[in-house]
């Protein structure tokens, strides 16, 4: 079980929201499903992704996963992304790497 499924970590989150913090969060694409899950668990908090999913796998079955798991992620009130990060796993931020 992923740790940020476990009571006892989401306890922490709870003690996040009684502070009036937020969660900054980061996660690759193939975790977002959990992180999606837990911020639906917790509506009282509030969940910042970093580096937009931490896109690794450039491929199009890739940017297509991530986005979905992007998508379904931002259709929560509770959720931020933060546009950070964003050549770190190509070392380079061009309109060409991130057309798509």
């Amino acid at each position: 079980m992923p740790v940020m499924l476990d009571p006892r970590w989401q306890r922490g989150l709870r003690a996040l929201r009684d502070r009036r913090l937020l969660f900054e969060v980061q996660v690759f694409p193939e975790q977002m499903a959990d992180m999606t899950r837990v911020a639906a668990d917790h509506p009282d908090n509030t969940f910042v992704l970093l580096h937009a999913g931490m896109l690794v796998d450039r491929s199009n079955d890739g940017i297509a996963a991530w986005r979905t798991a992007l998508q379904r992620f931002a259709q929560l009130s509770n959720t931020l992304v933060r546009l950070s990060g964003l050549g770190t796993f190509v070392r380079r931020c061009t309109v060409t790497d991130w057309g798509p």
